[in-house]
């Protein structure tokens, strides 16, 4: 448990506006200690930062207060996720059915929720488990190429034709740890973004292509790697000479790049309603 100074230290976030939050909008309901002091814990530290993202972006801390309250209810409505150990321990059997259905289970309740309660961990632990030689490099493929479909059947399912400029989505040349940006993509879709993912290593004149003959409002770049800042940086660099274009970064290392894009903050499912914010306000 931490106290409002220690949060105020992590988050960024003063003590004052950390109090104004929960009294106006009680964003959070922190308990107290004997004593009367705030105690915070890490579920309560992530709704903060998600509101700071939020509000930073340019949503009205109002709104900003809605939306971490639905997504709270969301996760508590949702059935509990399988384990991740039987992810993989499906993908060691090399049967696909049977590694279909554990990202099937792992993917059932409401994306948002998936993404963030399931997903996200589930890389985190095979990433872990290949470095350390506890998850071989096969079964991370089989892994991987399992969630890189259910993830793409998503996109497809939520992706509608539309006459409004563009999102594009996708990571720079030489990049191809594409399962955050996919995600990414499916859950701008699934609210109803205009996305159009080009997938992973894209060479930067493929992107200018690309966004002039769509005529794209916006381009979303992600950076997993610190290897991939480089090429990003000369993506954003190019992507200058696109007329009206905005120029977002997700992914561990977008902070790196963000004197040529905005970053779109580091927690997937509230990038969306980050860059949602960001294009409906003025450049």
């Amino acid at each position: 448990m931490y106290t409002i100074k220690a949060v105020a230290e992590a988050t960024g976030i003063p003590p004052a506006t950390l109090r104004a939050w929960e009294r106006r909008y009680a964003v959070v309901r922190p308990p107290r200690s004997p004593a009367g002091y705030r105690l915070y814990d890490e579920s309560l530290i992530q709704d903060l930062r998600v509101m700071r993202e939020l509000v930073a972006a340019g949503h009205p801390a109002s709104e900003a207060a809605r939306i971490v309250a639905g997504r709270r209810q969301d996760v508590a409505a949702a059935s509990p996720s399988p384990p991740i150990s039987d992810l993989i321990a499906a993908a060691r059997s090399a049967d696909p059915a049977v590694i279909s259905a554990a990202v099937a289970a792992g993917l059932a309740a409401p994306l948002p929720v998936a993404v963030s309660g399931w997903l996200v961990p589930a890389l985190t632990a095979v990433g872990e488990g290949w470095v350390d030689g506890t998850v071989g490099i096969a079964t991370e493929h089989l892994i991987s190429h399992a969630i890189h479909r259910a993830l793409a059947t998503r996109l497809h399912r939520y992706t509608a034709t539309a006459r409004a400029a563009p999102v594009l989505v996708g990571l720079p040349s030489g990049s191809h740890h594409e399962l955050g940006a996919l995600a990414f993509a499916a859950l701008a879709a699934r609210d109803a973004l205009p996305v159009r993912y080009l997938g992973a290593d894209l060479p930067a004149a493929a992107w200018v292509q690309c966004a002039r003959q769509t005529r794209a409002a916006a381009a979303v770049i992600a950076v997993p790697t610190r290897v991939d800042v480089a090429t990003t940086r000369r993506t954003t660099k190019a992507l200058a000479s696109v007329p009206a274009i905005r120029v977002f970064a997700g992914g561990a290392h977008q902070d790196d790049i963000c004197e040529t894009a905005t970053p779109l903050g580091h927690d997937i499912v509230t990038a969306v309603s980050v860059l949602r914010a960001r294009l409906e306000s003025r450049p």
